[in-house]
């Protein structure tokens, strides 16, 4: 009777288990969302003109006798990394470029049309490049004075 009027034990234990297990779900996605969030954050200041160098700064917090040493090194490598990125997009935009002319004669106008909005999308990582850049989906920031 003492086993009735408290429940199965097998079947309470199994109820706490799912429990645990969905909340340890949840948990870990809100905890990985959220962490995401923050690294996307930091991948958005540090392509920001300036960026890197505060970032690198930040990273290795030198002394001010460091500071003057290391300056004109961490400024070099953040020029030559935007020579390289600048290059890349470049190098991107031709070769979809390309492609579209290599497809078009096989596509509907309506694919074109596509394909042409896709093309004209900026490089990830740029202002308004949809889920992968800062912007994220959200609606532009209004102008100036408003």
């Amino acid at each position: 009777m003492n086993a009735r009027a408290g429940g199965n034990p097998s079947r309470r234990a199994m109820v706490m288990l799912l429990a645990t297990l969905v909340l340890g779900i949840a948990i870990g996605f809100l905890g990985s969302a959220s962490l995401s969030g923050v690294r996307a954050r930091k991948l958005d200041q540090a392509r920001r003109p300036g960026g890197f160098v505060e970032h690198m700064m930040d990273i290795i917090q030198p002394t001010e006798e460091q500071r003057g040493l290391i300056l004109p090194a961490i400024r070099a490598t953040d020029e030559r990394n935007r020579t390289v990125m600048d290059g890349a997009n470049e190098e991107l935009r031709a070769a979809v470029t390309a492609l579209k002319e290599s497809l078009a004669p096989h596509l509907s106008d309506a694919q074109i049309r596509r394909l042409d909005t896709f093309a004209r999308r900026p490089p990830p990582g740029m202002p308004g490049a949809g889920r992968g850049g800062p912007d994220r989906g959200r609606p532009p920031p209004p102008p100036p004075g408003r």
